[in-house]
């Protein structure tokens, strides 16, 4: 029989900058820590926008629930960035600070998507990786 559970819980918090929380958790067999942090920020009409936030934690879990008044025909955006670190990362000394520094000095979505394609784009043209469809039909 296969145990299914894989995490240990550890701790959870929501961070000083509005909008960002943080989980901790160790896995069960290997002892890894792992580190998320999170940020949402909420967008209307194009302007950010301060809203109602209520934290929800359990072992092993933290969310928040957002409230937004939204007119008929507005826009709203809501924009989530997380950062993910373990404890075999290199050159961290605490895989919790770095995810938190991490999420805390992101950009905007669009900065951040732009600063991964160019480092992804780098890595395809070092390494000269080449993808070709298996089935022969889709050529």
């Amino acid at each position: 029989m296969f145990n299914n559970k894989h995490l240990e819980p550890l701790a959870s918090k929501a961070l000083e900058e509005e909008g960002s929380v943080q989980l901790l958790v160790r896995t069960c067999q290997s002892k890894l820590h792992v580190a998320q942090a999170a940020r949402t920020q909420v967008f209307k009409n194009g302007q950010r926008l301060d809203v109602r936030r209520r934290t929800i934690e359990e072992p092993g879990y933290i969310a928040e629930e957002l409230a937004v008044d939204l007119e008929q025909g507005g826009t709203l955006l809501l924009e989530k960035l997380a950062s993910l670190y373990t404890s075999r990362d290199p050159a961290i000394s605490e895989c919790g600070l770095e995810a938190k520094k991490a999420i805390t000095r992101a950009g905007s979505f669009n900065a951040e998507l732009a600063e991964h394609v160019h480092a992804w784009r780098g890595l395809w043209r070092q390494f000269e990786v080449h993808i070709e469809p298996v089935d022969h039909r889709l050529r």
